[in-house]
């Protein structure tokens, strides 16, 4: 038997949460409009203007001065974290029946003192995590800095609707309304907040955004020896293109789990569930059958019963309770479903996650 490999995002496939959001509504007032706003910049700046050395999740590094401003601090993040995780239904018991068959990572985009609260509560290895660092007790901050942040952060909520026209690529046909607020948004975190001492952190934080993510896998891949063919990937969102991009041209095994758009466009599998057995599944099929066994597994779907597949009886007995009366939704992605999947997921995404969470990049 080949030996196999399981990477996975976190947020989506393993918990409901958005945690810099969360972190947000708890430490800022009005703090979900708040990262709304800025999450909304951050799509700004990485699509429309494509900044030189800005990428998409760049909004967890934004968000910092301001959280530190709020009084947030590295036990308190932590805390927050562990009180507040939201596992999608099963995946405690998914990620560790997968880590206890073949080699499991956890690659994210979240902050690490939200990832470690996640391992003591699966519990899971945290030397098996990438995610972004976060120091906050160590990046100073004045009193005049914390006055004018947290009048920012009301400036930010009080923005008018940020929401970016779809159908207009040109900066410059945007309402002026729309402009004013970019204007705003430039010159704050481009010019205002660098000039401060707690600007420090533009230049500390890192988020594991995509290339950091594909970095990870590269770097999970020459902890165990294994190779790209061999591994399942499994994202929901754009910090996941490039990965499950990569792990599909290898011949592995990319997933979409009620992924949105920007997953869907390069995983070659969609999963839409609200219960994660489904990935114990198909990587269990996967380490015995290989991808061979995993494309007769969704040929199959509509009338699976178990019969036929070097399955343990205790996935099919607890998928037959959990799906009662109708399966999940498993579908190779092609270019004639691609849309027709992209809307059934990203509505479930909204579905299961909310409304905000599940409509952010």
């Amino acid at each position: 038997m080949k030996k196999r490999q399981f990477n996975t995002d976190c947020e989506g496939p393993i918990t409901k949460n958005d945690n810099a959001m969360e972190l947000c509504s708890h430490f800022i007032p009005d703090g979900e409009r708040f990262f709304e706003v800025v999450s909304k910049y951050d799509d700004y700046l990485a699509f429309v203007v494509k900044k030189p050395n800005y990428k998409p999740g760049d909004t967890l590094k934004l968000i910092v001065p301001f959280l530190k401003a709020f009084n947030g601090t590295d036990s308190s993040i932590e805390q927050f974290s562990k009180e507040n995780i939201l596992f999608v239904p099963g995946a405690k018991e998914t990620l560790t029946f997968i880590s206890s068959i073949i080699e499991s990572f956890i690659i994210s985009t979240s902050y690490k003192p939200y990832i470690k609260a996640l391992c003591d509560l699966i519990p899971f290895p945290i030397s098996h995590c990438y995610a972004t660092s976060l120091a906050i007790d160590e990046y100073p901050i004045k009193k005049e800095e914390i006055k004018l942040l947290k009048k920012r952060a009301k400036d930010i909520v009080a923005l008018p609707s940020f929401d970016l026209p779809s159908d207009i690529s040109d900066p410059e046909e945007f309402s002026t309304e729309l402009k004013e607020a970019i204007r705003f948004l430039d010159h704050l975190f481009w010019e205002e907040i660098p000039l401060m001492d707690i600007g420090v952190v533009y230049e500390k934080v890192n988020p594991v955004g995509g290339v950091e993510k594909l970095a990870a896998i590269y770097d999970s891949l020459k902890i165990t020896g294994n190779r790209m063919e061999d591994l399942v990937y499994v994202g929901d969102s754009i910090t996941d293109l490039e990965g499950l991009k990569k792990v599909k041209e290898a011949k592995g095994l990319s997933i979409s789990f009620n992924g949105n758009r920007y997953a869907i466009i390069e995983a070659e599998i969609a999963v839409i569930s609200a219960h994660t057995i489904v990935l114990e599944l198909i990587t269990k099929t996967f380490l015995n059958s290989g991808k061979k066994g995993v494309y007769q597994l969704i040929d199959d779907w509509g009338t699976f019963s178990g019969k036929g597949y070097p399955l343990d009886e205790d996935i099919i007995e607890r998928m037959k309770k959990i799906f009662k009366n109708d399966l999940p939704f498993v579908e190779l992605i092609t270019k004639e479903n691609q849309q027709e999947i992209i809307e059934k997921s990203e509505s479930f995404r909204k579905e299961l996650r909310g409304e905000r969470i599940g409509a952010l990049g």
